[in-house]
């Protein structure tokens, strides 16, 4: 399955079918970070840019949870958790982009650079990455769309 189209199959159902999978699926596995990804961006293709920063918020304390779990059982630390934090905030200031809310973006961005010092240009091309699969989505009729 090619990369830029691994969410192609949101667009070939009803939206609000996907959005119902995903939450019953969500119900039976409440600690899956990638399902909680996936519905993420189901909301983001679905133009549903204030649900997609919602669950992005509300789920973070989870994140944290289960990463502090993790690196409790493992005697280690996880840098997973650093990476799933970058992500939702990468996430969170693309959606605010999409609302014309550029400070609030700004704001985002600003805070994971002061998090992340050495990571900023990743945030930057992850939000130009998105884009343009998101543009790819959007210039073929669902169709066409490879699932």
């Amino acid at each position: 399955m090619d990369t830029g189209n691994r969410h192609g199959w949101i667009l070939a159902a009803e939206g609000g079918s996907a959005l119902e999978l995903l939450t019953k699926a969500l119900e039976k596995s409440l600690y899956s970070e990638r399902l909680l990804q996936v519905k993420a961006d189901a909301l983001y293709l679905l133009q549903k840019y204030d649900a997609a920063i919602q669950l992005c918020d509300q789920n973070l304390n989870l994140a944290e949870k289960n990463f502090v779990l993790a690196s409790s059982v493992n005697n280690s630390m996880h840098n997973g958790y650093s990476s799933v934090k970058m992500w939702r905030g990468s996430f969170i200031s693309k959606c605010y982009l999409r609302l014309g809310k550029l400070d609030a973006s700004l704001n985002v961005i600003e805070k994971l650079q002061q998090q992340h010092p050495a990571k900023p240009v990743g945030i930057r091309s992850w939000i130009s990455n998105k884009d343009k699969t998101m543009m790819h989505f959007k210039s073929k009729p669902s169709s066409q769309h490879e699932l």
